[in-house]
């Protein structure tokens, strides 16, 4: 499981470890660049924690991943995990889209929507069980070619130019 981008809140981080305790193999790995490390202690549950810090199926760190790199992260993923609550927008769908990953999100803003016309599974609330049952669909999905293609057409500098065009035409009338 891939977390790309910043991992900020102590809410994001146990949805990220949650997530991570969800998916039902022993043959997993979380790896989360872009960890917001507290300055005094992390502010999530101990046990978890000291679970994360003393097992090696967890690659968290500060550091981000360099731009020459980030294909073989995503390449290698089974799926992208974006825990944004409370961040109605984001660009890692698209990321993930340009390398075939699937991607499971929250439904809220840009995120829930660009998600369902990904047709990729999305989840509701930080409900552990609509959580499960997200995960479980996002890890059955089987990425297409011909589903990146329609996306990048409905997505293009084109087709975007010409929505914000009419757009302006819309608000001038």
């Amino acid at each position: 499981m891939l977390v790309f981008g910043e991992v900020r809140k102590a809410s994001e981080k146990n949805l990220v470890l949650d997530a991570f305790d969800a998916i039902d193999t022993k043959d997993k790995l979380l790896i989360a660049p872009g960890w917001k490390f507290s300055k005094t202690k992390e502010p999530i549950n101990s046990l978890k924690w000291l679970k994360v810090k003393q097992s090696k199926k967890y690659r968290i760190t500060q550091e981000f991943i360099k731009n020459q790199r980030v294909q073989h992260y995503f390449k290698a993923a089974n799926f992208v995990f974006l825990p944004r609550i409370d961040t109605l927008n984001s660009g890692v769908p698209f990321l993930a889209a340009a390398f075939q990953t699937s991607i499971l999100g929250i439904n809220q803003g840009n995120i829930g929507e660009v998600l369902k016309e990904f047709s990729m599974p999305i989840f509701l609330t930080e409900n552990s069980k609509d959580l499960n049952i997200s995960i479980n669909k996002t890890l059955k999905i089987k990425t297409t070619q011909k589903l990146y293609n329609s996306i990048y057409e409905r997505h293009s500098l084109e087709a975007t130019g010409k929505e914000h065009v009419n757009l302006f035409y819309d608000l001038k009338k």
